[in-house]
This record gives structure tokens, C-alpha cells and sequence, in this order.
């Protein structure tokens, strides 16, 4: 039995073109690429942003230990001619004469936590060490339980010629994000505090 329809017309099923489908797909493929895209890219911002703030505090370190023992011999000085920066000659230069870069490594015994100033080899500093399970994160000399970070931590110290008693610190601290090198750099002042002056007075 044959159906009639009205004006006697057979009704055809209609379906996508292959236009339409390809139209469709592309709507699609911009309504899943736009978030993944944007959610990768905050992602990597926020990687960057957590570099830097670690940076900071890496190179902010530095400046605190010197300072520290600055202070420390100070109070402890009794020479006329005292040399403020002498615990730490070898890493300082004037505008002239180049000095070899150095690096800071910490030690834990028990709570007590101890710093050390060494050379960096032929002016290359090595990648700090890491272990989020200790106190010290970054840079602990022991080695056990440690890998590398992707840090590179150097110094050095600029004496001002035209007065003894000032110099500036330079830290550097390197890394590599994304196949791209970075760096933060830190400077800070430094002056000779004779305390026992000011105890004395």
C-alpha cells in the first residue's frame, strides 16, 4: 500500500550537508580550544610567578647571611684598620678588577643552621640542591635525599673606591622555564657599622 501525501509530492528525509557538518565541528573545536588554551596559559603564569617569588627569596637570602656576618665580626673587631668585608675577600672585586662568583651552601645540625661561602668553579655556579622535606629547601650542602633545582644562585661584591666603607652585593639567580633562560637580580648597599664605636661613645 502506497501513502499519499498532500499535493501527491513524496516526502523526503532531510540531513546535514557536509558544509554544515564541517561548520559545525569548527564551532565546536573554538569552544573546547578557548578554555584549554586560557587555562594553560594561567597555568603557566602562575609557574612563572612562583619562580619569581622564589627567586626573591633566594636572593634576599644572600644579602641577610653577609649582613649577618658583617654585623657579627663587627662587634668583634678591635683593629684600627678593620676590613668590613675581609670574611668574604675573595668574593669581592672593585670597578676594575674582576672577582671570581661566588655561591652560599647551608648546613642543619640538629636546629642550628650554618652558612658557607665557596667559589663557584671557573665561574660557574652550580644548580642548588632541593628537598622540600627539610628545613633548609634550597641549597643544603649534605646531599642526602636531595635533587638539583632548576636554580643557579651567584653573588659577588662591589667595593666603592672613593669610600672604603660602602659596597654593593650583586645576586643572580638563574633558571630555565618553558626552554626560556631567566633571571632575577638583586642589589643591595652594604656599609661598614662600627659598633663598638657607638658602644664605646
Amino acid at each position: 500500500m502506497y501513502k499519499i501525501y498532500k499535493n501527491n509530492k513524496i516526502k523526503k528525509q532531510k540531513g546535514f550537508t557536509l558544509l554544515e557538518t564541517l561548520v559545525a565541528i569548527f564551532i565546536l573545536t573554538l569552544a573546547i580550544t578557548g578554555p584549554i588554551y586560557i587555562s594553560s596559559l594561567s597555568l603557566r603564569n602562575t609557574i612563572e610567578s612562583r619562580d619569581i617569588v622564589s627567586a626573591q627569596y633566594l636572593a634576599e637570602e644572600v644579602v641577610e647571611v653577609v649582613k649577618n656576618n658583617m654585623d657579627t665580626n663587627s662587634l668583634k673587631n678591635t683593629a684600627e684598620d678593620y676590613d668590613f668585608l675581609s670574611f668574604i675577600s675573595s668574593c669581592v672585586r672593585d670597578t676594575t678588577t674582576p672577582a671570581a662568583l661566588c655561591h652560599i651552601t647551608t648546613l642543619t645540625t640538629g636546629n642550628t643552621i650554618s652558612y658557607s661561602f665557596s667559589l663557584c668553579n671557573e665561574g660557574i655556579c652550580p644548580n642548588m640542591l632541593f628537598d622540600p622535606e627539610k628545613k633548609v629547601i634550597y641549597g643544603e650542602s649534605d646531599g642526602s635525599n636531595q635533587t638539583y633545582s632548576k636554580f643557579i644562585r651567584e653573588f659577588y661584591i662591589v667595593k666603592n673606591l672613593t669610600n672604603q666603607d660602602e659596597a654593593e652585593i650583586v645576586v643572580n639567580i638563574k633558571w630555565e622555564n618553558t626552554g626560556k633562560n631567566k633571571k632575577y637580580t638583586l642589589k643591595k648597599s652594604l656599609y661598614n657599622i662600627d659598633y663598638k664605636y657607638f658602644f664605646n661613645s
